[in-house]
């Protein structure tokens, strides 16, 4: 079992000096809009969003402490896809929306991301900057328990896709054994929850634990999952191309049930990671003799900004986020690799190519 507890923060020059000084005024580019980089503060349509609907589809340029920093766009700039030519931002949004493809007919999977977003709801501003996540900010994350000895040992993540159905990685259950219970709604893992029975878990067929190919699974629990505020699916990212917006990388670490209330290994982590190319990628891990295997398009990779502190579970979620919708789409599923923080890739098992699968066995 990979240990995924990486709690990682690397302060270098470079990362100290790359302060908001470099972003904030710094000219660029919002669904085909010019724009400035400000805080978002300082942007009055951001603010405006924010008091409408406590989040915001701008493009975030970076981060000033604690506040973010957003493409805010210029009051001239004219977008090019307005077939009027009216200038107003404000008139006409145009939210982007990466996880669309162009189709005559819906997929199973995209019905099901249509009504999660109806049913999201945002519970906070999408401002503080920090490595623990937020009560309620990724409703879907699940841990995956394992008895151990008469003590729950909780090694893999997972994410609610459904209402009874959970994605995973297919070796979390070929090295550890097999779980029987799922936790969610939880910041602390250690939280009291009522933990869910899995009554059978589905590990692809052609999963290979040596190369890691495939390395995706489905869990099916007893009882239907009733959805709230602190619980509520996730979509699925079907589109085969790297997301261009900045993913997430969530997870607890490797925790097993103890009485020290340690909020450095317990609390729920999160990063930011950036896709990275796969021939970028086999570089990479070959440069450093770190494995012959092949990484193939059927994975992904991703890599942390090196001020990130995260730590990540083995089956849990590369996500990013669906605009302004309060609502989340899985990437990937956290397969093998460094994590985040460094400066190898994690790798991940790419979503996309699995769409057909997954919809022929949680929505048959």
């Amino acid at each position: 079992m990979i240990d995924w507890r990486l709690f990682c923060i690397v302060l270098s020059a470079v990362s100290v000096c790359e302060g908001a000084s470099e972003y904030v005024g710094a000219a660029c580019s919002n669904s085909g809009r010019a724009g400035t980089c400000k805080r978002v503060t300082d942007c009055p349509p951001a603010v405006e969003t924010l008091k409408r609907k406590h989040s915001h589809d701008f493009k975030r340029c970076d981060w000033d402490d604690k506040t973010e920093v957003i493409c805010c766009p210029n009051l001239t700039s004219r977008n090019p896809d307005d077939e009027d030519g009216d200038s107003d931002i404000y008139k006409k949004p145009h939210p982007k929306n990466p996880n669309r493809q162009k189709t005559s007919s819906k997929r199973k999977c995209e019905q099901a991301c249509e009504e999660i977003k109806k049913g999201a709801s945002c519970v906070h501003f999408n401002i503080v900057r920090g490595e623990n996540a937020l009560q309620d900010e990724f409703p879907h994350m699940a841990a995956l328990g394992f008895n151990e000895n008469g003590r729950m040992s909780w090694d893999c993540g997972a994410s609610v896709i459904s209402n009874k159905f959970l994605l995973s990685a297919a070796h979390c259950f070929v090295i550890k054994g097999v779980p029987t219970k799922v936790r969610l709604g939880v910041l602390k893992i250690t939280s009291d929850a009522d933990d869910l029975d899995i009554k059978s878990y589905k590990v692809h067929n052609e999963y290979d634990y040596t190369t890691k190919h495939n390395d995706i699974a489905l869990v099916e629990v007893e009882q239907e999952i009733e959805f709230s505020d602190a619980v509520r699916p996730a979509c699925l990212y079907w589109n085969n191309e790297d997301p261009e917006d900045e993913m997430w990388i969530i997870g607890w670490g490797k925790t097993i049930e103890q009485d020290d209330d340690d909020d450095r290994t317990i609390v729920l982590q999160k990063a930011r990671v950036s896709a990275v190319s796969v021939k970028e990628c086999n570089s990479t891990y070959r440069a450093r003799s770190m494995h012959t295997r092949t990484i193939r398009a059927s994975q992904i990779c991703a890599i942390g900004n090196s001020s990130d502190a995260c730590g990540g579970d083995s089956g849990g979620p590369l996500q990013v986020e669906n605009g302004n919708t309060c609502s989340f789409s899985i990437v990937g599923v956290i397969s093998y690799g460094m994590g985040c923080g460094g400066v190898v890739p994690g790798v991940y098992t790419r979503v996309s190519r699995y769409i057909d699968w997954i919809e022929q066995n949680v929505w048959p």
